[in-house]
């Protein structure tokens, strides 16, 4: 659930260990128990400004930066974390051009590589021409198609990984 008031317990062991939290969004995020929810691109990122808001000294991580599109779900994931500074995206099933305009809106500190889950061959359900999206080789082509420097690109792989959950290097 993303309700501010439900996730306090959770928020305050987050604040308390200073460790980032994921969100999984896009399509997949609306199915619980088997019951399928819709909800539009606006009402997920509603939800999450909302989280940021109550919760500013969270690390707050949008898996997908939206979902799996280069339109209205990417972009206004992407006003959200344009909007707060303590919202961070990952880029696993995104396109080069939504990763670009993350690193040029956020700065590539606030963009983290995902590979999401990996398998090995390409899904069998699903768009025929979104299958691809869950394979490393797909998402690291992403990073490497887009629109930035080495720096960032290296930043985005490993940097910040490396920060945000305190790993030495």
């Amino acid at each position: 659930g993303d309700d501010p008031k439900t996730l306090k317990p959770v928020m305050d062991v987050v604040k308390e260990f200073d460790v980032p939290v994921l969100f999984h969004t896009g399509w997949s995020a609306l199915q619980t128990s088997g019951n399928l929810n819709y909800s539009s691109a606006w009402r997920a990122a509603e939800r999450m400004g909302i989280l940021a808001a109550n919760y500013p000294e969270a690390k707050l991580v949008i898996g997908h930066i939206g979902g799996r599109f280069d339109s209205l779900d990417g972009y206004e994931m992407l006003r959200v974390a344009f909007t707060f500074d303590n919202v961070y995206v990952e880029t696993s099933k995104s396109t080069p051009r939504i990763i670009t305009e993350a690193v040029r809106g956020l700065g590539a500190e606030r963009v983290i590589f995902g590979s999401d889950w990996n398998r090995p061959e390409v899904k069998a359900y699903g768009p025929k021409h979104w299958r691809d999206v869950y394979q490393h080789w797909y998402n690291l082509n992403q990073i490497a198609l887009a629109d930035i420097t080495e720096d960032e690109r290296d930043t985005i792989l490993y940097k910040n990984a490396q920060r945000l959950l305190k790993l030495t290097g």
